[in-house]
C-alpha cells in the first residue's frame, strides 16, 4: 500500500482480503512487518500539526488495529507454514 491516502475507501473487509492474498507471495512476518510500518507512518501522520491526512490517518489506523491481529491469526491457523510459525 504505497500510499494509503489515495486509495480507494479501505475498510476492515478489504483489508482482510488484502492480507489474505497478499499471503500468497508473502510470509506472514513480511506482511506484519510491512503493516507495522505503516502503522508507523500513519501515527507519525497524525502527530503532524496542520495535517491534511491526519483525520485519513487515524481513521486507518482504527480499522488496522481492529483487523490485523484477528486477520493474521486467522492465516496462522488456516494456511500458514510450519517456517512462518
Amino acid at each position: 500500500m504505497a500510499d494509503p491516502y489515495k486509495a480507494s475507501e479501505i475498510n476492515s473487509y478489504k483489508l482482510q482480503n488484502y492480507t489474505e492474498v497478499i499471503h500468497k507471495q508473502d510470509s506472514l512476518s513480511k506482511i506484519l512487518q510491512s503493516f507495522l510500518q505503516l502503522r508507523d507512518k500513519l501515527i507519525k501522520e497524525t502527530q503532524k500539526e496542520n495535517s491534511y491526512d491526519a483525520a485519513k490517518a487515524r481513521s486507518l489506523l482504527e480499522i488496522i488495529d481492529g483487523v490485523l491481529p484477528s486477520s493474521i491469526a486467522n492465516i496462522a491457523e488456516n494456511s500458514a507454514t510450519g517456517d512462518e510459525l
